[in-house]
């Protein structure tokens, strides 16, 4: 029964803001149609662990991973590739290690790989010893982003990021708590979204903030936020308004850019360079100083064209998976 209102609930809020919603629509003046140009950003993004794996081929121009029949791609981790069936998971195609629940996140270092579940519960399995040394359950969510970030190993422990909107810290040596971080106060979806380190200053994000801790001092800011990157010593978001934002890692603002109407779905940055997905078919590139910037047409394929693509091709960056088949129609 709650299930079906909350559909339903979904479905009238969806169909009320579409019906009147109004579109990204850039000057066609800054609109390039050049395939060599994008073709130059997906080669840029090939560096930035991109990986077309053509399975009728079985090759690859970056790795010689194959992915099993079934099994979709989890993470790159510890030069380990991750695949996941529903309850199971394999490393590198050659381990495979079942679970009872379905798996959200995954990190890898050595001997030890970091979980957490679709039910909110985390744990560290010894892959050597094929047992686990830790699992505690958190609180049950039952609606989260699909955006979940990775657990990081950091030292001497692992930080979890957890889909009720919590980092937990955990001790690997002595194999419990030492603390949950709360990060995310508001909003239905408050899953961990975004969890990296700049140097020595710990940066995470959800739907509704963006958090920063480094030098014995936190830092906190609310936006809606749609994804997170990181380049060098500054932090970058794209919001759900279509504002561009670049920040220090103690989150004073640098400088921003708002494109009007605009639905990004990721962000990410390289070379000098912010690149933005948007929805209506736009690769949308800024300079870092956000003096200059210029939009690329790129095809949006239908469902269709991207369960061809999935079933001939294994792709992965940082862009995701919307982000990688829009340059790849775009590229071919």
């Amino acid at each position: 029964m709650y299930k079906s209102l909350f559909i339903f609930i979904v479905v009238a809020i969806f169909f009320n803001g579409c019906s009147h919603k109004k579109l990204y629509e850039p000057n066609d003046k800054n609109i390039h149609n050049d395939k060599n140009q994008l073709k130059k950003i997906k080669n840029k993004l090939d560096k930035q662990e991109v990986y077309f794996y053509d399975i009728s081929k079985q090759t690859s121009k970056t790795n010689k991973f194959k992915r099993d029949k079934g099994y979709n791609y989890l993470s790159l981790t510890d030069n380990t590739m991750i695949t996941k069936n529903e309850k199971s998971i394999k490393l590198n195609n050659k381990q495979k290690l079942s679970f009872d629940k379905e798996i959200v996140s995954v990190s890898k270092r050595k001997n030890l790989i970091a979980i957490v579940f679709i039910d909110n519960s985390i744990a560290i399995y010894d892959i050597v010893n094929n047992q686990m040394i830790f699992k505690e359950q958190k609180k049950h969510i039952f609606i989260y982003n699909s955006q979940a970030a990775r657990p990081i190993f950091l030292n001497n422990t692992v930080l979890f990021p957890t889909l009720d909107g919590k980092i937990a810290v955990v001790d690997i040596k002595n194999r419990r708590l030492l603390r949950d971080l709360i990060v995310a106060t508001t909003g239905l979806l408050k899953n961990i979204t975004f969890l990296q380190l700049i140097d020595e200053t710990l940066v995470t994000s959800t739907n509704n903030n963006i958090l920063s801790f480094g030098e014995a001092k936190l830092n906190i800011k609310e936006f809606e936020i749609v994804s997170t990157a990181i380049d060098a010593d500054f932090i970058y978001i794209a919001t759900i308004d279509g504002q561009v934002i670049k920040m220090t890692k103690a989150l004073d603002i640098v400088a921003k850019k708002k494109f009007n109407f605009a639905n990004f779905l990721s962000i990410n940055v390289f070379d000098h360079n912010i690149f933005l997905v948007e929805a209506q078919g736009f690769l949308i590139k800024i300079s870092d100083d956000f003096k200059k910037s210029s939009v690329y047409h790129v095809d949006i394929p239908n469902d269709k064209d991207i369960a061809k693509l999935e079933k001939k091709y294994f792709v992965k960056s940082s862009f995701r998976v919307l982000g990688n088949l829009l340059l790849y129609g775009a590229g071919h």
